[in-house]
């Protein structure tokens, strides 16, 4: 029973742990660009375009820090609607990722989203969160 029990207590403390986070002031992605995309599929079919309108949304960014990143997230807003888009990977240092992202969760957005950096995660287990650094201007 008394093996149980420390059995018990040393689980408790290894569910409470909490993440480690990194406190660099700086963001350590830097998104370039953030846009609604015709679907590539339909390129060669302008009437198609038109008509179906936006289907992905396009982000761009780059890891300034040094560190690999192996999660970024994203808010994304069509002016109605804020979504969370997460891009997972490894994405090393200095190298620019161009992702596409279904946009169909934003049916009222007609020409423009933006995209803000909520969080970053990074392949030491260290993490940042832009609410943690609120009063810093990109």
């Amino acid at each position: 029973m008394l093996f149980l029990s420390l059995f018990l207590a040393g689980a408790l403390q290894i569910t409470q742990t909490s993440p480690v986070v990194s406190y660099t002031s700086a963001r350590p992605v830097d998104v370039k660009s953030c846009a609604l995309e015709p679907d590539p599929t339909t390129l060669t079919n302008e009437f198609a375009i038109r008509a179906s309108g936006a289907e992905w949304v396009s982000i761009s960014f780059v890891n300034e820090d040094s560190k690999p990143v192996t999660s970024v997230s994203f808010d994304v807003t069509d002016g109605h609607k804020t979504s969370r888009l997460v891009d997972r990977g490894t994405f090393s240092s200095g190298v620019a990722i161009n992702h596409l992202f279904d946009a169909r969760q934003f049916p009222n957005a007609n020409s423009s989203v933006t995209c803000t950096l909520d969080s970053v995660s990074f392949a030491d287990g260290t993490e940042w969160e832009a609410k943690d650094y609120a009063s810093i201007t990109p």
